[in-house]
């Protein structure tokens, strides 16, 4: 380790021979020093003993640069710069020109080498420096890891158009199917997009994928190897390529409804009630409802037909689609009891139904009228269910 101002001064043999031989112990070591040399030189070279750092002095002379780290026990060297750039005699026009960074590679059966990026965590205390923790690995054999430094999985990047821009496949991947692969696909107009996660085997089984196209395609559909469920773009769910927006379910709901008795004269009036209970669910055209209602008293009882009014939804308008229910318990009306319903077409309400008398073998065809009611008390109870098609639906 020298240093040395390069100037041989007019003196004696002997000691012309040793600022010689000075010069070129400096020129051998790289101008070693605890620090920078006292005469320096454009371009010249300076290793720093102190700090293990290769420095050249820029073309002005008047600064070092900072080239390289080298780790004197592990006989190995870092770049010192901030930024790794490709240019031309010029500086200004690099078109065509690579930048390529290449691991190891050894001979006949040697281990090829990786490509790790590392980086350093800010520390929040002390003047020790933060160790680095390795971020993005690319193995010998093309694996990509984020985050870890033994990845088993390939992330490949296209920009072609109809192909993954972005996939993420298994380590035995064939050539014949893109087996266990997640794939972000987009075509160069983004009118196509999706993502599928392809299982094993070569026939694509366990595919999921979510396509947008044009307005009038469909936006999604899950499929393995056969379609299985598909979102319709006009609304509804479709089942094993059923593609018919008739047959694709588009709504579900479950909700309350409040039951209340009423008279086709409109004269009926309930004091109160001591009871109204309803629940429905409604999946797609299909609404089936539950109810429970009893008066605690009747002020005014009218001639009319009793019904039970609130259905949650107004029944389709079916041709002669009478939809039929079930009065699973009724009790405690005067002269017939309640025992079948019904929900007729652009209606909202429940015809109630009986025999023609208390003791009559007769068809269940007659209608309970408000005179059937009994005025006081906990009574007129009826539990009952109906379920039928939906309006507009």
């Amino acid at each position: 380790m020298a240093q040395h101002d390069y100037v041989i001064n007019n003196q004696s043999f002997p000691a012309t021979r040793t600022d010689i031989n000075n010069v070129l112990l400096a020129i051998s070591s790289t101008n070693s020093g605890t620090s920078a040399p006292s005469t320096t030189y454009a371009s010249q070279l300076w290793y720093d003993t102190t700090n293990n750092k290769l420095y050249i002095r820029n073309e002005d002379n008047d600064a070092w640069i900072p080239l390289f780290l080298l780790d004197q026990s592990n006989d190995k060297a870092g770049t010192l710069a901030t930024e790794i750039d490709i240019e031309d005699a010029s500086g200004t026009n690099t078109a065509g020109t690579a930048l390529t960074i290449k691991g190891g590679a050894g001979t006949g059966t040697g281990a090829g080498g990786s490509i790790v990026f590392q980086t350093a965590d800010g520390g929040s205390s002390g003047s020790s420096v933060n160790s680095h923790a390795t971020r993005v690995t690319i193995t010998d054999d093309g694996k990509v890891g984020i985050g870890t430094a033994s990845p088993n999985r390939l992330t490949t990047l296209s920009a072609n158009s109809g192909n993954a821009i972005l996939e993420l496949q298994r380590a035995n991947a064939n050539t014949t199917g893109a087996t266990g692969a997640i794939s972000f696909i987009a075509s160069d107009t983004h009118s196509v997009a999706a993502i599928d996660v392809i299982g094993d085997g070569d026939d694509e089984g366990g595919i999921l994928r979510f396509l947008t196209t044009s307005a009038a395609s469909d936006n999604y559909y899950i499929s393995s190897t056969t379609e299985r469920l598909r979102i319709q773009s006009g609304g509804g769910i479709s089942f094993n390529g059923d593609t018919a927006a008739a047959n694709a379910l588009d709504d579900y709901e479950e909700g309350s409804w409040t039951p209340a008795y009423f008279s086709t004269d409109g004269n009926l009036v309930v004091g109160g009630y001591t009871l109204q209970f309803g629940r429905y669910v409604k999946i797609g055209k299909m609404c089936q409802v539950n109810g429970g209602i009893q008066t605690s008293s009747i002020s005014t009882v009218g001639t009319g037909q009793v019904r039970i009014s609130g259905l949650p939804y107004t029944v389709a308008n079916i041709s002669s689609g009478y939809a039929a229910g079930t009065i699973g318990y009724a009790t405690n009306f005067t002269t017939v009891t309640p025992q079948a319903c019904l929900a007729a077409p652009n209606e909202t309400d429940v015809r109630l139904y009986g025999q023609a008398s208390a003791s009559a073998l007769t068809s269940l065809n007659a209608n309970i009228f408000t005179s059937y009611l009994t005025t006081s008390g906990s009574n007129n109870l009826i539990w009952f269910s109906v379920t039928y098609t939906v309006a507009g639906s």
